[in-house]
């Protein structure tokens, strides 16, 4: 097991198997399989942020959502998912965040921590379990 610190603070624990890249690729196919989106350059960066122990998101949104796709590949290239939502949603969308957020399918558990951190941001909760639970149901709110 290795201790991480990301850029909040907050100690995240990240165990051997989510550094796994087997471990990584089952988890990613089994969001692709309930979102049926699959795409080789999300899974590439998703995979990368894996091994490397950071957050790692797969999206429900396929490519016709540009904004929802980029920040997906914003949250898996950039330290904090705190700073892909302020490089890929520019202030005059904010209203659009908490929206972009429900797209975002977390792959392991530093990614479910930072995704309830940027619901609570937004004025939101999800609890960690409740956002994992994406990676196996398609957890889509039908409006």
């Amino acid at each position: 097991m290795n201790l991480t610190l990301p850029t909040r603070g907050i100690v995240n624990i990240v165990t051997d198997a989510e550094r796994n890249p087997r471990e990584g690729l089952r988890r990613l196919n089994a969001a692709i399989s309930v979102y049926g989106n699959d795409d080789a350059q999300t899974k590439e960066y998703a995979l990368d942020a894996y091994i490397d122990g950071r957050a790692s998101f797969w999206t429900s949104a396929t490519y016709h959502s540009q904004t929802a796709v980029c920040l997906c590949h914003a949250a898996n290239l950039i330290s904090s998912l705190e700073a892909a939502i302020d490089a890929e949603i520019p202030a005059h969308r904010s209203w659009m965040v908490e929206r972009m957020l429900d797209t975002l399918v977390p792959v392991n558990f530093a990614a479910a921590q930072e995704l309830a951190k940027a619901y609570e941001r937004v004025g939101s909760w999800r609890t960690c379990e409740e956002l994992e639970d994406r990676r196996v149901r398609d957890c889509r709110r039908v409006a």
